[in-house]
């Protein structure tokens, strides 16, 4: 026996809201553990993951505009996925800042060398999910293919904000204080 369903625009359109709510709620749980437990570090992660959000929506803005893009529920969740992506390269470098200092380096020197450790870690990492992603992106149909491209182009952004943001600003944090309770 067949039957036909019909779907409304409004179900699509609430779906999408949905989703995006939920990202939105996810996000500020997010930011909010960085910031409980990373202090002055989760001030850092926000910034880094704000500026990679905004890189990120205009990017994907323009794909609409030149490109016909259409964001689909596969591809908000290609941008959940991808907020996890970048969180995790900002916990990579934080938890090895913490096991520098734990060794007894300065707190100078445990940054810098946390940033350059923590780089091959995250690369390692997105080499990954780069690589998952092109091969779903050429292997499948439809809205998986708008996962695929908004995890692959998050996952790009995400190098270069850990090899030039994170690089740069963990250092630059680490000379306000020597005083580790208001980094971890």
């Amino acid at each position: 026996r067949s039957s036909i369903q019909k779907v409304s625009a409004t179900l699509g359109e609430n779906t999408l809201r949905l989703g995006l709510e939920a990202g939105l709620i996810g996000l500020i749980f997010v930011s909010l553990f960085l910031i409980f437990y990373y202090r002055i570090n989760g001030f850092i992660a926000i910034l880094g993951l704000s500026s990679f959000g905004m890189l990120f929506y205009s990017a994907i803005s323009l794909l609409g505009k030149y490109q016909g893009y259409t964001l689909t529920l596969a591809g908000i969740a290609g941008i959940i996925v991808s907020i996890g992506l970048a969180a995790d390269s900002y916990i990579v470098t934080f938890e090895k800042f913490k096991d520098e200092l734990k060794i007894g380096r300065s707190f100078q020197y445990a940054s810098e060398k946390a940033v350059t450790e923590a780089w091959k870690t995250i690369l390692t990492a997105d080499f990954v999910s780069l690589t998952a992603s092109v091969i779903l992106y050429v292997l499948a149909i439809g809205p998986i293919r708008g996962f695929a491209l908004t995890l692959g182009l998050a996952t790009i952004f995400d190098l270069i904000f850990t090899r030039f943001f994170t690089k740069n600003a963990v250092p630059l944090f680490a000379k306000v204080s020597d005083n580790t309770r208001l980094f971890f």
